[in-house]
């Protein structure tokens, strides 16, 4: 059976949304605990260990660089998945 463009629509609105949601729910828990799992790595306080072995030079680059990489990573992250979403919903 044929979908109507409606159906199309619908589904497309209510992927988007729920994507919108996820990347809500993913920001919240960064914001949450993003530095706090950051600080354990970096002072090696993990019970992982190859995510210990991740900040060599801690010597080089203080924690602080290290926040302010990954909040930047994060936020492009975060862009590029609203742009794709903000596409998908214009573009079908």
């Amino acid at each position: 059976m044929k979908e109507s463009k409606t159906e199309k629509h619908r589904i497309l609105v209510t992927f988007a949304f729920t994507m919108f949601l996820i990347i809500t729910a993913v920001w919240i828990l960064y914001a949450i605990l993003g530095h706090k799992i950051l600080e354990s790595i970096y002072k090696g306080a993990t019970p992982i260990p190859f995510l210990n072995a991740l900040f060599k030079s801690k010597e080089e680059y203080p924690l602080a660089f290290y926040f302010n990489k990954a909040d930047i990573i994060f936020d492009r992250i975060i862009i590029a998945e609203l742009f794709i979403i903000l596409f998908f919903l214009i573009i079908v």
